[in-house]
């Protein structure tokens, strides 16, 4: 990585574990928005991937306990390998970490999930709205997005600028045909509280390509008032949901929800959970904190 971070990735991600990196650690795109980490604090880490969110949040306080769940296998074990790389510095923070190879969902299920062993981070239970997100990405390219994340990829690019957004468009379409079908173990967030004895939730952060809503789905009404703050990504066909998710929240408790554009643009959802009228073609993310 750019800051000099040796992780285990999977073969041929490394763009990808760029990309998500740079949103983490310069972006700050899961702390932004009011969004803390303090010492003592309880992370749930829904969408671990290869554990870029868990490291960073490590690296921010002390005394921290951390469940982090990935569903599938080979996306695990690079976690697995990532977190014992620092279990040592861990024991000296005090931090405890507990990595379940499973994923979430309104129910406890064993549906297939889409692989792709280049991109892993888009694996998803929703292959058919992941290709329609790739199409519009490539629509939106900006070339200074490349420059953030390759300089020589963007040296390359500058010699193939007419076609730049077509030679992406074959890329990515390329990519996400080459997915693998997978079956995976999905369970109820508010099941795994009560087997690890999690009595509160200081940030639940979801990041699972489509499927946050039923994450969502999966905590008892009983268990929201345990979570003081949310962050999660919403994919593209959920974003006609933001307005009444918000008002949800904000009768939960949450006095405060943003919904930011992936470029940082944001509006502050009002006390009716109401925002001004937002496009779909590419993800969001919505911040609430009680």
């Amino acid at each position: 990585m750019p800051d000099g971070m040796v992780l285990v990735g999977l073969p041929g991600s490394l763009p990808e574990l760029r990309f998500i990196h740079r949103e983490i650690f310069i972006d700050n795109t899961y702390t932004s928005h009011g969004v803390t980490i303090r010492d003592g604090d309880c992370i749930v880490d829904v969408g671990a991937n290869v554990g870029l969110f868990s490291l960073f949040a490590l690296d921010q306080a002390c005394n921290l306990r951390i469940v982090a769940f990935e569903p599938l296998r080979p996306i695990f074990e690079a976690l697995q390998a990532n977190v014992n790389a620092i279990e040592v510095d861990c024991r000296r923070r005090g931090h405890t970490l507990t990595l379940i190879n499973a994923g979430l969902s309104s129910i406890e299920q064993t549906p297939e999930m889409t692989f792709y062993p280049n991109m892993p981070g888009n694996s998803t239970l929703h292959p058919a709205e992941k290709a329609k997100e790739a199409a519009a990405i490539a629509k939106a390219f900006r070339m200074e997005e490349v420059w953030r994340l390759d300089k020589l990829a963007f040296a390359a690019m500058l010699l193939l600028f007419p076609l730049r957004r077509q030679l992406l468009k074959i890329v990515l379409k390329h990519r996400f045909q080459s997915g693998q079908r997978c079956r995976t173990h999905l369970r109820r967030l508010s099941d795994v509280l009560a087997e690890e004895r999690v009595d509160r939730v200081d940030l639940l952060k979801i990041d699972v390509e489509g499927a946050e809503l039923d994450v969502l789905g999966g905590l008892i009404e009983s268990d929201w008032a345990r979570v003081k703050q949310l962050v999660m990504e919403i994919a593209p066909a959920n974003l006609s949901h933001v307005a009444p998710l918000a008002e949800s929240l904000r009768t939960r408790g949450f006095e405060h929800v943003v919904v930011a554009a992936m470029d940082g643009h944001a509006r502050d959802f009002g006390e009716r959970g109401q925002g001004a009228r937002t496009t779909i073609s590419l993800p969001k993310m919505l911040y609430a904190i009680r």
